[in-house]
């Protein structure tokens, strides 16, 4: 289960963005165990995302490099893939 807040983009490139929660509630989500997850390595600026599986997700969100993600739904309301995003 997948617990967040809403936000939205404010600025910046595709590269780094500024974003602000935009949301109030916490809401949850299931997420597909074939979930597309990319998280970003602490060392961002020689690295790019790497794939994980769901069930690395819980420990990779222990301790997240930045708090932004993309995140698409299927029509169940179940993610199927989740983007870190760059905020320095």
């Amino acid at each position: 289960m997948l617990t967040y807040r809403t936000a939205a983009r404010l600025c910046g490139g595709e590269d780094d963005g500024a974003y602000e929660t935009t949301g109030t509630k916490d809401l949850q989500a299931k997420i597909d165990p074939a979930a597309k997850i990319l998280m970003l390595p602490a060392d961002v600026a020689t690295s790019s995302a790497q794939q994980i599986t769901a069930a690395e997700l819980p420990a990779a969100m222990a301790t997240p490099t930045f708090q932004y993600f993309g995140v698409t739904f299927d029509p169940t309301g179940t993610v199927v893939t989740m983007e870190q995003y760059f905020h320095p």
